[in-house]
């Protein structure tokens, strides 16, 4: 706190109303030096130096965990006064993209390391009247809200600010910030409809005339539905608006992402276009070599890297369209991808410390980060340990543990308490979702709305079961770092698993429904659970009477098969090209959540899933040639 806010404090303007964008005035006599902003805030920012943005961009935190973000100013200056206006955005309710807490906003500024200006009482603030406060309007559920921005209103009057109380502790932001790569103008293919030609995503970027005042819907989507674009996908909202002042109107929005294809323009009257598209808005990696490659394995990893570029920003997000949410398992197959992409091992690292602070009280992870939902998916916490020892695996950086290994240890202690006598592990209650994948059988979404007063019935499943081995096999591996031990009678729970759930030489998910899956007899294989290996892999790479393997879990299935025998190798290719080229032919820039596309979840799926990048890591298991399977 000394040496990042000497004398700042938590400020706002007006009462803590969610959705509200508030201004603070900094008025700086600039003579020269180095002038760098510490500033955080609940939960985004931009900044303006003489109506320039200069900065954007809050790290996506906790109140427990707190980010300050250093801004160097230094570049927008100009000798002289020089009016810098911090436009803080306080989000308050729920979505899977951020933790509730109370609104607020804490900035110091430097001038060669010595602290000038810092937030007070004395701050001159004011609520931003071209947004509606207080608007609430949401996008989606996981995504929060959208916006209204009004080009006619006139600011009022800066007063005082008042101050609030918030946390005192504070992190550093641990990666680069986004940058933005320019616009993308799309081409009209339709009357008001523009045409990215790819996944796109960035913020909304205005530049037209008038001749009146004016509202303006701006709606988008990956993809066109009868030739249209979709607004509206069950409770969902995909669009923003805009109140058009008479004359010239340029305005872009600093604060919302958009992640589409496609972008309609519905106005009350004609305007005079100059441009209307997407100032695109990307993380700055160091990228490697690209692996050489021809014909569609070539597309299809070129594809593959373009979608895990379009679902990483602050942090691996599942998708950029509907929600741009960080869950472990999707996060997971990203990072795997990204180690042979990129040279940004310290992203990764920041995403699992992220990830480590959404812990509840219960010990297990909550189901995004960072997040208040009180809704968590069991397995996910799962994958956690094992994301972890993957990270160390391929960075050799140890010293992570010291952040998040207590957090590995207390999951899957979590876990062993919850074996009972039959040696096994059952469904976790709610608020719980025992999810694992879109299958059925698999996806249980009935969990979703249970109520904490429903009765608990016990069931036993295979996916919790041989996840569990799986991660405490991962987790061992962090123990061993570290030089800890968890003993777990893991020869019990395999002979336990054989004994409820093995059928005539295959593992069903569970007795009820005798649901047979590749997902879970690719776990019972790789766990060590079947005492055949050879002849499951044989029933698996069949499918016969098996429901096929996603494209989020399908890293199981092939390591499995891997494990088994190497010359596995062909028929995983085989299945990465029946899939990956299948969505390339119906059009697809990205890969998709699942192979049904956009028809899926009653047309909400989306067409660039960071968990589908997953090709990018087997191809260069097989094809690059420092690398041995």
């Amino acid at each position: 706190m000394n040496t990042l806010f000497k004398n700042a404090k938590w400020i706002w303007s007006g009462e803590n109303n969610p959705d509200t964008y508030v201004d603070f005035l900094v008025d700086l006599d600039y003579n020269g030096g180095e002038v760098v902003l510490n500033i955080s805030c609940d939960h985004n920012y931009a900044i303006y130096i003489n109506g320039r943005l200069s900065a954007f961009g809050q790290y996506p935190d906790y109140p427990h965990y707190k980010i300050v973000e250093r801004e160097n100013l230094t570049p927008f200056l100009s000798k002289g006064n020089n009016e810098i206006i911090i436009t803080a955005y306080h989000q308050g309710g729920s979505a899977s993209t951020y933790f509730t807490s109370n609104a607020g906003a804490i900035f110091s500024l430097f001038l060669d390391g010595k602290e000038v200006c810092y937030s007070c009482e004395k701050t001159k603030s004011r609520i931003n009247q071209n947004y509606k406060n207080g608007y609430c309007k949401y996008i989606t559920g996981q995504l929060g809200f959208s916006f209204l921005y009004d080009a006619t209103k006139q600011p009022c009057e800066f007063t005082n600010s008042v101050l609030v109380e918030k946390e005192k502790e504070f992190v550093c932001r641990p990666i680069k910030k986004l940058v933005l790569d320019g616009s993308a103008k799309g081409k009209e293919i339709a009357p008001n409809i523009l045409d990215f030609a790819k996944e796109t995503v960035g913020f909304l970027d205005l530049d037209f005339y008038s001749e009146d005042e004016q509202k303006i819907i701006f709606s988008y989507a990956e993809h066109l539905t009868d030739g249209d674009v979709s607004r509206f996908v069950g409770p969902r909202d995909f669009s923003v608006e805009y109140i058009a002042k008479k004359g010239e109107n340029k305005y872009m929005n600093p604060f919302l992402r958009l992640g589409c294809r496609y972008l309609k323009i519905e106005s009350e009257k004609e305007i005079k276009v100059n441009y209307i598209g997407l100032n695109e808005v990307s993380y700055p990696f160091s990228e490697k070599e690209e692996l050489a490659l021809e014909g569609d394995l070539k597309k299809i990893y070129q594809t593959a890297k373009h979608t895990l570029k379009m679902c990483a920003h602050d942090h691996y997000e599942d998708n950029p369209w509907r929600e741009q949410s960080m869950y472990v398992l999707d996060s997971r197959n990203q990072m795997l991808c990204g180690y042979y992409l990129f040279n940004d091992n310290d992203y990764q690292r920041a995403n699992l410390i992220t990830i480590s602070k959404s812990q509840k009280e219960d010990g297990l992870l909550a189901i995004c980060a960072p997040t208040s939902k009180p809704t968590a998916i069991p397995s996910f916490s799962l994958f956690y340990p094992v994301a972890v020892a993957e990270y160390v695996e391929h960075t050799g950086d140890k010293s992570i543990l010291d952040e998040v290994y207590g957090v590995c240890k207390e999951i899957i202690n979590v876990f062993i308490s919850r074996i009972d006598e039959n040696n096994l592990i059952a469904q976790l209650p709610y608020p719980y979702w025992n999810f694992y994948e879109w299958t059925k059988g698999a996806g249980n979404s009935d969990d979703l709305g249970r109520k904490s007063t429903d009765p608990y019935v016990k069931k036993y499943d295979l996916l919790l079961n041989t996840l569990f081995l799986y991660s405490l096999e991962h987790f061992n591996k962090l123990a061993e770092v570290v030089g800890d031990k968890v003993l777990v009678d893991t020869f019990a729970i395999k002979k336990a698993v054989n004994r409820e759930f093995l059928v005539d030489g295959k593992y069903v998910l569970d007795k009820e429904s005798k649901i047979c899956s590749r997902f879970g007899n690719s776990l019972a294989l790789l766990t060590g659970v079947a005492e055949n290996g050879v002849e499951l892999a044989e029933k698996i790479k069949s499918g016969k009477e098996m429901i096929d393997i996603t494209l989020s879990t399908a890293t199981f299935m092939y390591d499995a098969l891997l494990a088994t025998d190497e010359n596995n190798k062909e028929f995983i290719l085989e299945d990465i090209r029946n899939k990956y080229n299948y969505m390339l032919e119906q059009g697809a820039t990205a890969f998709w959540e699942t192979i049904v596309g956009a028809k899926d979840f009653d047309n909400a799926g989306s067409l660039c899933h960071g968990w589908s990048a997953v090709p990018v890591y087997y191809f260069h298991k097989f094809f690059d040639k420092n690398i041995k399977v």
